[in-house]
């Protein structure tokens, strides 16, 4: 006779309290000190310009589905409904679009998606309560910085080796009526996002730093590196997502969006003081 161990309410709670424990502990990759070449010479890339950068932490992945779930398991805290995403052949405001919703929450190892700039940050702030350090989005430059895995080159990949490393517009977006764009040469599998982890780390550990989603950083945004004027009203974004190819999803490509913009190739990784 099969015997069936049930799953009651005191095994339900010990699994969310593991889940919560791992949320609260993200794993990180210390990214150590250097100099590199911050933007490129290209239109809102530049003006290429030196830094010198301190180590720092970060974390090897994107935050997950898992993680925010624990998150709001834990506060209560729930980021507004709507969703900038692809939905039927091409991208639309979906107003009942969720982060953990079965479009973009099928699995807890995807990264969440469908956060704005302050859900992100409240994320952020809620690791800093509960551990001690202080946790937040990475600036620009030290996304960059990370991302490049001391590569100098903007554009890493190449189309052949590309699904090695991200997850990018290929074979399996475009077969499920993805962006118009030209494919990669390979099929990853995932239409939209993939689980996080899944592809071969850079030189300094970072998963998934070009492709799946875009970043959330905490710079404000300048039209240029050097620019004196900074808007707040919008952060900067890097990375590149599922929906990309080679041109669009590069170490130096930069977009700034307001803070209340989210969608289904927005994510996030975070920083972690010492």
């Amino acid at each position: 006779m099969e015997h069936r161990i049930s799953q009651g309410p005191f095994v339900c709670l010990s699994l969310l309290l593991l889940a919560m424990r791992a949320a609260a502990d993200p794993l990180l990759v210390m990214v150590p000190p250097g100099t590199f070449v911050l933007g490129a010479d290209a239109p809102r890339q530049g003006p290429p310009t030196r830094m010198d950068m301190p180590a720092f932490a970060i974390t090897a992945t994107e935050i997950t589905v898992g993680d925010y779930r624990a998150f709001v398991a834990t506060t209560g805290y729930q980021p507004p409904a709507g969703c900038f995403d692809w939905q039927d052949g091409a991208f639309a405001d979906i107003p009942d679009g969720r982060w953990d919703d079965a479009r973009h929450a099928s699995s807890d190892a995807l990264p969440v998606v469908c956060i704005r700039w302050a859900d992100a940050v409240a994320y952020a702030d809620w690791l800093s309560a509960a551990g001690g350090a202080r946790w937040r989005l990475p600036t620009e430059a030290e996304w960059e910085y990370a991302a490049k895995g001391a590569n100098s080159a903007s554009q890493p990949l190449t189309p052949d080796g590309a699904c090695t490393f991200a997850n990018l517009h290929d074979a399996a977006s475009a077969q499920a009526g993805g962006p118009g764009l030209d494919p990669l040469p390979c099929d990853d599998g995932y239409a939209k996002t993939a689980p996080v982890g899944g592809r071969r780390a850079n030189g300094f550990g970072l998963h998934d730093s070009l492709g799946n989603v875009t970043e959330w950083t905490s710079s404000c945004w300048r039209d240029a590196h050097d620019s004196p004027d900074a808007d707040c009203s919008r952060h900067v974004a890097r990375g590149g997502a599922w929906k990309d190819d080679l041109a669009q999803a590069s170490t130096t490509s930069r977009v700034g969006l307001a803070e209340d913009f989210r969608s289904g190739y927005f994510g996030f990784r975070l920083v972690r003081e010492r």
